[in-house]
C-alpha cells in the first residue's frame, strides 16, 4: 500500500500525489461489483477486479473536480498488489509495466459509481 502521512484531522491522511506534494485523502476499502468506466485501465484488468477489495485514497470531493461525482480513486500501485494477492500475476505485471512506461510517480485509477460498494474506513494509524 502506498504510504501516507498522518494528519491532525481525524480520519484524514496526507497522500502523495507526486513532485513531493501531498493532498488530503481518506482511506476507504471498496468492493468492486462491476468493471469501472475508467478507460485508462485496460478492460481485462477492470474485469479481474470484480469481486476484489481495493483500498482507495480519494473521493470525488477530495479530487477537486478531477473526477465526476461519486467516484473514488485508488493508487494503481495498490491495485498491482491486490491483483498479485488474487493470483492475477500476469495482469499485475501488465499494469506495473504500464505504470513504468507512463513514468508517473503516482497514478490514480478511478472507480465510477455503480462499479463499487463502499465497505469501511481504513485506520490511518495502521498505515504508518
Amino acid at each position: 500500500m502506498v504510504p501516507t502521512l498522518k494528519s491532525d484531522e481525524p480520519g484524514i491522511v496526507l497522500a502523495p500525489v507526486g513532485g513531493g506534494r501531498y493532498a488530503r485523502g481518506t482511506r476507504h476499502n471498496i468492493l468492486v461489483i462491476a468493471p469501472s468506466q475508467d478507460a485508462d485501465l485496460p478492460l481485462p484488468i477492470r474485469r479481474a477486479l470484480v469481486g476484489l477489495i481495493i483500498p482507495t485514497i480519494f473521493d470525488w470531493e477530495q479530487a477537486e473536480g478531477i473526477v465526476p461525482y461519486g467516484c473514488r480513486i485508488a493508487y494503481a500501485e495498490d491495485i498491482v498488489e491486490v491483483l498479485e494477492k488474487a493470483g492475477e500475476e500476469g495482469l499485475a505485471r501488465a499494469l506495473a509495466t504500464a505504470l513504468t512506461i507512463r513514468g508517473q510517480e503516482y497514478y490514480g485509477v478511478v472507480f465510477t459509481p455503480g462499479s463499487y460498494r463502499l465497505l469501511d474506513t481504513v485506520n490511518p494509524s495502521s498505515l504508518m
